[in-house]
């Protein structure tokens, strides 16, 4: 296995984009929130996608791409801190190593502009991922609750 980044190309990106896009929206209702509350947040995040700072990249292994990672400046723009937006590795190729090596592309990645620190957000239900990020490190730092009356 030989992973890296790569920028997406013009039609990667418009895609990825759009995907991301009904993926977030999808996340938000599961987790708990309105469809009209989660799709006005996603309108004025996405609006602003990417944002100055940001870098999504190709997962590649070879020449052929296997994921996306998306990196940026903290919501909090605190200095030395990078965000990870999204990792994603393509379920055709899941369980072979590829997470793990996304996560390390994403550290180089960060260590390369300046980040002194990592951090990422995780929907609750999405265990997975957060499997993944305890394996490579990353505590938890906060955990939000809520109940449906």
């Amino acid at each position: 296995m030989t992973v890296s980044l790569r920028p997406m190309t013009e039609a990667e990106f418009t895609a990825f984009a759009a995907e991301q896009f009904d993926a977030y929206l999808a996340a938000r209702v599961s987790a708990g929130e309105t469809a009209s509350v989660a799709r006005e947040i996603a309108d004025a995040q996405f609006a602003v996608f990417p944002a100055p700072g940001h870098r999504v990249h190709a997962v590649v292994d070879g020449d052929v791409r296997v994921g996306a990672l998306w990196l940026g400046p903290g919501p909090t723009r605190r200095e030395g801190l990078e965000w990870i937006y999204l990792v994603e590795v393509e379920e055709a190729v899941r369980g072979r190593g590829y997470g793990k090596a996304v996560m390390r592309l994403a550290e180089q990645d960060a260590r390369a502009h300046g980040a002194v620190e990592l951090t990422l957000n995780v929907f609750g239900d999405n265990t997975t991922a957060q499997a993944l990020y305890r394996s490579t490190g990353f505590e938890v730092r906060s955990v939000q609750m809520g109940k449906k009356l």
